[in-house]
């Protein structure tokens, strides 16, 4: 076993693919079925766009080496957002599938060095919220954000709150006094 977890990165597109290929410097290993870069500690595979691609690909992948228990998998990709810069390096805090209902909050095992992708986190950092409190603020923001199109509130106006509790109630009574926006017709 070596001393360093062998890493898998899955990207839908090459162009997602290409700044770790050349980072990483790894040579092209197989292009069917998937493009495979890499045979090493790091490995780039690019699966094609959707979920179902993205689940063949990590097949595949695990299925050319022995993929042990710290072998770490890491899937990538571009997306847009509302309010950050292109650019701007983002974990997914939130993530929704398109066609299903429900969303899925991924546990992050570690404190993260770059900025996730709602608001959210700020205000989590500074009070304690229980799981049901953290789900309300998260609505709470996105309600936010579509009615204003500003993903993060103003913190210093919130600073005065007490506790979570507070918060909420303050940001609920921003929210409820939000103008809905014209409806557009064509």
């Amino acid at each position: 076993m070596s001393a360093l977890p062998a890493i898998t990165v899955v990207c839908a597109l090459p162009s997602e693919a290409q700044a770790l290929v050349g980072h990483w410097r790894l040579a092209l290993r197989r292009e069917r079925p998937f493009r495979v870069y890499g045979d090493g500690p790091a490995r780039v595979v690019v699966s094609g766009v959707g979920s179902h691609a993205s689940a063949a690909a990590v097949g595949y992948a695990a299925g050319l080496a022995d993929a042990g228990g710290d072998h770490m998998w890491l899937n990538l990709g571009i997306a847009g957002h509302v309010s950050h810069a292109v650019g701007t390096p983002l974990l997914a805090a939130r993530i929704t599938h398109h066609g299903r209902e429900g969303a899925w909050y991924p546990s992050l095992l570690f404190l993260p060095v770059i900025a996730t992708d709602t608001g959210a986190e700020a205000l989590l950092a500074r009070w304690h919220f229980t799981h049901a409190q953290t789900l309300q603020l998260r609505q709470l923001l996105q309600r936010r954000a579509l009615l204003t199109a500003q993903a993060t509130p103003d913190l210093s106006s919130l600073v005065s709150c007490r506790d979570a509790s507070a918060l909420l109630a303050r940001l609920r009574e921003e929210v409820d006094a939000l103008p809905l926006p014209a409806a557009r017709t064509r």
